[in-house]
């Protein structure tokens, strides 16, 4: 994701970048403490919360400032395919 706006795209505001590179720095921690550390411990499982919520947010509200784009919209949808595993995954099982 922050590669993606560092690299490749020019964000349409400052907050909008904050706050998608924000959403990159928690699951890549998330991911990190989840290897490092016992998955089921209780701040891995905030953490990680925490971020599928902010990844979440990202793919509801984005696809609107792209109206029209179809590459950006193939794009979210292809988030989703990802996104909805891991929530199922990070809430159904302890």
């Amino acid at each position: 994701m922050s590669l993606y706006w560092l690299v490749l795209e020019r964000a349409p505001d400052r907050f909008h970048l904050a706050s998608e590179m924000l959403t990159a720095l928690v699951l890549l921690v998330a991911g990190i403490s989840m290897l490092a550390a016992d998955p089921d411990d209780d701040w891995v499982v905030v953490l990680s919360s925490i971020g599928l919520g902010l990844l979440v947010y990202a793919l509801v509200d984005s696809p609107g400032r792209y109206r029209g784009d179809r590459r950006k919209q193939l794009q979210f949808a292809i988030g989703w395919l990802f996104t909805i595993p891991a929530l199922v995954l990070r809430f159904t099982t302890t």
